[in-house]
């Protein structure tokens, strides 16, 4: 039995209301019609979720928007496509992400209202492209479209992370060499040279400067760039600090194409989902804003809902500016012109998620052979440095 609380009229017209246990809302809506009352509201009591519920992983999401969509596909209704699904041994946040999902359905809210109920698990662009979908009839197919997208932003944020993987990989490498080096094998070179009285070179006396000052403070240092490194992540919260290490990302060499071709591919993948699933352009594009994690191509992205509001076409509107790929907005001008400019901007999400990992693919060739030249650059100029005076030493034996 589940809690409701409703609201009715009586045949006078005055207002009632309270709580009441009932299988269903149907079923309460039955029992308050036979005691004379016009049903206004009813809706399920239960707790906020917020605080009970763990957050589904983006890998869980994907997977049940992908089993919700075969389920209906298949003929089977929503209230029981969610029971099957949760019977299937899920993880314990799908499992009450579900339980919550079908008390709300039983309770006479529609699906979209269901996901926008459940805003902690689902974004504000699933619950577009849902009750879009649903206004239409099509919330199988419009699920479908989400499977896809979930997939692709999945995939996308592998690439990223693929992207900055290597070279962070070397740059902890090369720290922790060079640390090693200057920590355990200068120290040595340096006892010797002052037993023999050598005069060293000036890059000899500048390292073994530096690596007694790395002796000295080195604790220090490593607790300054922890704090600095927390201190950056709490200001990453900041807009303006988030808008400011955007900004350098997107003008780093071959990594800020990249990134351009990257964002601009999900900008046209999940614009087109949002107007597959029925949504105006410009309620769309208010979607979109909302789903796109760079706060720079938000801002483009309220310029162009501007534009297109103030009657410009879309085509040109992404084509001012120009961190959006000039393909997208060719495509556009065909899509437009067509009438099909969601099957445009498809095409133009292939084609763009093909030139990014074709760039990705460059920039890996191009960084790996760079960063093993620069980390041997810097270790042969500590070991010609330390060897240097030595040489000195045996030429004048």
């Amino acid at each position: 039995m589940l809690t409701f609380k409703w609201s009715a009229r009586d045949w006078s017209g005055d207002w009632r209301s309270g709580e009441t246990e009932a299988a269903s809302a149907a079923n309460l809506k039955a029992r308050l019609c036979t005691e004379g009352l016009l049903t206004i509201s009813i809706h399920p009591q239960q707790p906020p979720q917020k605080h009970t519920q763990r957050r589904i992983t983006a890998t869980d999401r994907l997977r049940l928007t992908q089993q919700l969509s075969h389920l209906l596909s298949a003929g089977l209704p929503l209230t029981d496509a969610l029971v099957l699904i949760k019977a299937r041994h899920c993880p314990i946040p799908v499992a009450q992400c579900l339980s919550m999902l079908h008390t709300d359905l039983l309770g006479g809210y529609a699906f979209s209202e269901c996901i926008r109920r459940q805003q902690y698990q689902f974004s504000p662009l699933y619950f577009g492209i849902v009750a879009a979908s649903e206004e239409s009839g099509q919330l199988a197919v419009g699920l479908a479209h989400l499977s896809r997208q979930l997939a692709s932003d999945a995939h996308r944020q592998a690439q990223i992370r693929a992207a900055l993987r290597y070279p962070i990989t070397i740059a902890i490498v090369a720290v922790t060499v060079i640390s090693l080096i200057m920590i355990w094998v200068i120290p040595g070179f340096e006892a010797q040279f002052a037993q023999r009285g050598t005069p060293l070179p000036w890059l000899t006396q500048q390292l073994i400067r530096s690596a007694s000052g790395l002796a000295d403070w080195g604790a220090w240092l490593i607790l300054l760039a922890t704090v600095a490194a927390v201190f950056l992540k709490h200001q990453m919260r900041r807009p303006l600090v988030r808008r400011s290490y955007e900004q350098v990302l997107f003008f780093v060499p071959w990594f800020g194409h990249w990134l351009r071709l990257v964002y601009s591919a999900a900008l046209a993948e999940t614009l087109s989902s949002l107007l597959k699933a029925g949504l105006p352009l410009t309620q769309a594009l208010s979607h979109l804003r909302q789903a796109q994690a760079s706060l720079r191509f938000q801002a483009i992205i309220d310029n162009v809902n501007r534009a297109v509001s103030n009657g410009k076409p879309i085509s040109e509107a992404f084509a001012a500016h120009p961190d959006i790929a000039p393909l997208l907005a060719q495509l556009c001008v065909v899509g437009e012109a067509t009438g099909q400019l969601d099957q445009f901007l498809d095409n133009a999400a292939i084609t763009l998620n093909v030139e990014a990992t074709t760039a990705l693919e460059k920039w890996t060739a191009a960084i790996e052979p760079l960063s093993i030249v620069l980390l041997g650059s810097i270790i042969g100029t500590i070991v010609l440095a330390m060897y240097w005076p030595v040489f000195q030493i045996g030429q004048t034996i």
